[in-house]
């Protein structure tokens, strides 16, 4: 059995970031304290899953760009101040390591962080979050949120997962065939997918509500087939920005938008989860790679 001072490697960037390398049998993998952010696994006889932007900033105050953002308490803009970040502001904290073990069949990260009323001045309800990864063949990420304030809060999210492609334009994504989306490029018309693939070819960004299923990402460019099931979503969000979005993000720039494609499980818009006092919601993933 792997012993965890063969597999978990820590270190400290220039920034002051701190990530753990993972090192297995089954599996290479990376994630940082900082937003408790995965941005690498590899699985034995596969090539990266997971896309980071060369530009990515790894700086405390911005957010890393690729990898696994994790979202939370809301996804997208804040619900009422529009000054406050994108996505939430855990995603730029800097988590604590809860613990670390390793099997033969992978490695096992928990993370977490609170906030206690009124840490935060955008987010006033008390909240633990407690993030599990396991590195292996497959990827497992788990985030749980536990209401610790006295009154119900209400709240979105999303594991933000950029996933490596060849090129975004020759691949294809299946099990979304039947689904109601809102298109943020398509003035949030309510529309359903007919076609039984997802194609790209101009940007595109779907919030697609009250899906439960599993995603199946097809690249013949890369001669695999990558799967992503969950639980405890009922929204997945597709996005890749294209060309002329690309070069308004500099943490991206204008030739590396074809190598990724988001497919991200959460809970938004209609799907919005109200948790009771004490108690806890968990959000689910979990991704596969076969060869084709």
């Amino acid at each position: 059995m792997p012993t965890l001072d063969n597999v978990i490697n820590t270190s400290t960037n220039s920034a002051g970031l701190t990530s753990l390398a993972i090192t297995h049998p089954l599996a290479g993998g990376e994630i940082f304290l900082h937003g408790a952010h995965v941005t690498r696994w590899k699985p034995a006889g596969h090539d990266d899953v997971l896309y980071v932007s060369p530009n990515s900033h790894f700086t405390p105050t911005k957010a890393i760009r690729g990898g696994v953002p994790i979202c939370f308490p809301w996804f997208g803009s804040h619900p009422t101040n529009t000054t406050a970040p994108a996505h939430g502001f855990v995603r730029t904290r800097t988590w604590n390591l809860i613990s670390t073990d390793s099997s033969d069949d992978e490695v096992n990260i928990h993370l977490q962080t609170t906030n206690d009323t009124p840490a935060n001045p955008n987010w006033a309800t008390a909240f633990t979050a407690d993030y599990r990864v396991h590195f292996g063949a497959a990827l497992s990420m788990s985030l749980s949120i536990t209401n610790t304030s006295n009154a119900p809060t209400t709240f979105t999210e999303a594991l933000h997962t950029y996933l490596h492609v060849h090129d975004v334009r020759n691949i294809t994504v299946a099990g979304l065939q039947g689904v109601e989306y809102v298109s943020k490029v398509e003035e949030n018309v309510r529309q359903k997918q007919h076609d039984a693939e997802l194609k790209f070819a101009t940007e595109t960004d779907r919030v697609y509500v009250n899906h439960e299923g599993n995603v199946e990402v097809i690249d013949p460019g890369m001669n695999r087939k990558i799967i992503v099931s969950k639980r405890g979503s009922r929204s997945t969000i597709v996005w890749n920005p294209f060309a002329k979005r690309a070069v308004e993000l500099s943490d991206i720039g204008a030739d590396n938008w074809p190598g990724f494609v988001c497919v991200e499980s959460g809970n938004a818009l209609d799907n919005v989860v109200t948790l009771a006092p004490g108690a806890t919601h968990e959000l689910f993933v979990l991704i596969e790679v076969i060869k084709i």
